[in-house]
């Protein structure tokens, strides 16, 4: 089995269209299998490693249309990447490839010079195709080529750009007319779509063509015969370059000898749109006959004409054999229609010779020539003014049922495509709102059938050099061996496709955001091609929608853990800023902020003990030794208070060399033990100045034991002024010792703030016994 590769651009072009079908033709009967790779890309794409020697025996590229698209340099550089195998360039010549050209030059230079020369046309407008295309170029260079030799001068104003692509003639036009207010008397275009569209915008303004305007274009494609008027054009043998291309790809792969480079034959076309009408029913003009020759000779005459213009002159037996066998089997049916004076027996053969000769691209306008020139033959050649009547009827009922079977065809053809892309549509607006990959696949399995794709599957690159995963698969999933979803892309396919009977297989590239992701392989069947790039371009909709979901949820994703790292900085950050709010700068402690934030308001069960701390003479300190010696011991004994408390108390700096020590979960009877310990613990702390002179300090302390369950008689606060007193009490009593209260709460029934009463009436409450001193020194 014979393996061939065709890198194309699209499937929607008439030129690519028609070339395959040429190729698929010729490789039908034969053991060839075709592997057509659509926009698959050559730049940043592993095709080149796709296209592997081990499974494509020969490559042929659409060279103009890659060239376009991609650059002739890219072009260049990718088929020397490739391995070494023999590579066929359609269109356009590449060093080291077998190169089938199209004489673009003499068909639009004989075009150019039949309309300047047979209609006197002297300013001739031209639509150009794309500068980066080959052909396009070469039409471009003929034209002026044309004006130069019939000494007609080059107006650059007559020109337009364009790109092969819709709207090229109605924005020539429109650039021509209404912008550089040119006139002419005829439209050269390089696309028949082109010309198409002039004779649109010139009808639409009130313009008649031929009469006004003579509009001609480049190609023949299917329907320019059927343009009002019919369109005058270069015809350039694509269907039968495709033939060509199989005979090469059957000669390569069998070792003969073939020439390297080959250019085909143009034919210029002239139609109504230049003023060149002819058809069955025209007045034809001719000269009478000197003597009148047989029917059977006239009929011999018109197949030779006709069968040696249609010649497939790069001998392509087989069709050749089968354009013979069409053209002489209808040759023998007029004849007997002739002389049995049945029409019948040619009318009842007409469709079926039309259908069977539509897969050689054979069609409608084929046939409408074959009748015009078997009647022109014949008239020519008769006297008898009543046989010619008899076979001009015959071979005008035979162009009315062919017209009419056409149409039917298109018809039906025009209602199945519509519901065949009413359902692509439906398909692609399903695919737009997937969220994930398995809505994507559900619905890919569930439509594929509606437009007549049995046998498919999705591959995607991955990160793995020459590796392809199964995203996908239809009805294909016995091809992948071992159950193993990943392949070597240097296979093209799963090694067991090579098992499988001989189909031909559409490739089409799967795009997200302009990269290339992976690609959808298509068997090939009888649908139009054109319907496999659909289905490509929805299902890469689908991924791009898939992938922006996907980046929208990362970036949610992202966003939340962003604001939670943020939102915990921040946090933290409140917390050390909360911290050193509650701080004191000098010695860590807390500080009189904390004490009203967070003491003051303790509500909870149990004892807490209370004890307020000031240093002995520490005025002297600073006027002794200066402020930063007093910074000194200050920061000391905030250490020593630090040691002598447990890690769940409270030690606090409410100012200057004054700290509050609260005790929680304490015991009443150890108040006094504790305070002396305090005491002690400041006496033994070794205080060194900044001069190096070392000194001991004593202080004073005022303690009570505290319970905020009776916060709603005697708060916190009140409970520091009470205390404050007694350090006071301290001092008077000569410093170096502490005084600790005792409250008799049950004292101070109908009291309501039994820390104010006491402030005011210190004194009274101790004779009173309501309070107790307690002495620790």
């Amino acid at each position: 089995m014979i393996n061939v590769g065709i890198i194309i651009t699209n499937l929607y072009d008439h030129y690519q269209q028609t070339l395959l079908r040429g190729i698929e033709y010729y490789c039908k009967d034969k053991n060839i299998r075709f592997f057509a790779f659509v926009d698959m890309g050559i730049t940043d794409t592993p095709l080149s490693s796709i296209i592997y020697k081990s499974n494509l025996d020969v490559v042929v590229l659409l060279s103009p249309s890659l060239a376009s698209l991609y650059g002739y340099e890219n072009l260049s550089s990718f088929v020397d990447s490739l391995p070494d195998i023999p590579i066929i360039s359609v269109g356009l010549t590449l060093p080291g490839c077998y190169n089938i050209l199209v004489d673009n030059r003499m068909g639009v230079f004989n075009l150019m010079n039949h309309l300047i020369v047979d209609h006197g046309k002297k300013r001739v407008a031209f639509i150009k195709g794309p500068d980066t295309n080959r052909e396009a170029f070469e039409r471009f260079e003929a034209y002026k080529e044309s004006l130069n030799h019939n000494n007609i001068p080059f107006n650059y104003k007559l020109i337009s750009p364009g790109n092969f692509t819709p709207g090229d003639g109605r924005k020539g036009l429109s650039l021509i007319m209404d912008i550089r207010k040119e006139s002419f008397d005829a439209v050269f275009c390089c696309h028949d779509l082109s010309a198409y569209e002039v004779i649109q915008s010139l009808q639409s303004r009130g313009y008649k063509v031929p009469e006004d305007v003579v509009v001609v274009g480049f190609d023949n494609f299917d329907l320019s015969s059927s343009f009002s008027p019919a369109l005058s054009t270069v015809k350039q043998p694509v269907y039968n370059i495709g033939l060509i291309v199989g005979e090469y790809i059957d000669g390569i792969t069998r070792g003969k000898n073939i020439s390297k480079d080959l250019l085909i034959d143009t034919q210029i076309v002239l139609r109504e749109s230049c003023g060149c009408i002819r058809s069955i029913n025209s007045d034809l003009k001719f000269k009478k006959p000197e003597k009148e020759r047989s029917i059977e000779e006239l009929v011999q005459k018109a197949q030779g004409i006709i069968l040696e213009s249609n010649k497939f002159k790069y001998e392509v037996g087989e069709y050749n054999k089968k354009l013979q066998k069409s053209i002489s089997f209808f040759s023998a049916k007029l004849l007997e229609s002739i002389k049995n004076r049945d029409s019948i027996i040619l009318l009842k053969e007409i469709k079926e010779l039309q259908m069977g000769t539509s897969s050689m691209d054979l069609d409608l306008p084929f046939w409408k020539y074959v009748l015009e020139e078997y009647n022109l033959v014949i008239l020519e050649g008769l006297l008898d003014s009543e046989l010619q009547l008899y076979i001009s009827s015959i071979l005008n009922m035979a162009l009315i049922i062919l017209y009419e079977n056409e149409r039917k065809l298109v018809d039906v053809q025009n209602v199945d495509n519509r519901s065949i892309i009413q359902y692509t549509n439906e398909i692609g607006d399903l695919l737009l709102t997937c969220k994930n990959d398995e809505e994507l696949k559900k619905i890919l399995k569930n439509g594929l059938s509606t437009v007549r794709i049995d046998n498919c599957f999705i591959v995607l690159f991955t990160n793995k050099e020459d590796v392809g995963e199964l995203y996908f698969s239809r009805n294909m999933e016995n091809l992948f061996e071992n159950d193993s979803y990943e392949f070597n892309l240097r296979s093209i396919i799963p090694n067991n496709l090579g098992k499988a009977s001989l189909k031909s297989y559409i490739f089409c590239g799967l795009q997200v955001n302009k990269s290339y992701v992976g690609y959808i392989l298509i068997e090939n069947g009888d649908y139009p091609n054109m319907m496999y790039s659909f289905i490509s371009k929805k299902v890469s909709y689908g991924f791009k929608n898939i992938s922006l979901i996907k980046k929208m949820n990362s970036y949610a994703m992202e966003l939340e853990e962003a604001v939670k790292e943020r939102t915990a900085e921040l946090e933290m950050a409140n917390k050390r800023l909360q911290e050193r709010s509650v701080r004191d700068q000098l010695t860590g402690l807390y500080n009189r902020r904390f004490l009203n934030e967070s003491i003051i308001s303790i509500n909870d069960v149990g004892l807490y003990g209370v004890v307020l701390i000031d240093l002995d003479h520490f005025k002297l300190v600073n006027d002794v030794y200066g402020h930063t010696s007093g910074d000194n011991v200050i920061k000391e004994l905030a250490k020593s208070l630090t040691y002598v408390v447990r890690p769940e108390d409270y030690v606090i700096r409410l100012g200057g060399e004054e700290f509050l020590l609260v005790l929680r979960n304490f015991k009443r009877e150890f108040i006094k033990k504790f305070v002396n310990k305090v005491r002690d613990a400041v006496k033994e702390t070794k205080f060194i100045m900044e001069n190096g002179d070392e000194i001991y300090k004593t202080c004073s302390l005022g303690a009570m034991v505290y319970n905020p369950v009776e916060n709603n008689v005697l708060n916190f606060t009140s409970a520091i002024s009470i205390i404050d007193k007694c350090l006071y009490i301290s001092k008077e009593k000569g410093r170096d010792r502490g005084v600790i209260i005792d409250v008799y709460i049950n004292q101070f029934t109908g009291c309501s703030d039994i820390g104010e009463y006491i402030t005011k009436n210190f004194q009274k409450c101790i004779e009173t016994q309501k309070i107790k001193l307690i002495e620790s020194n």
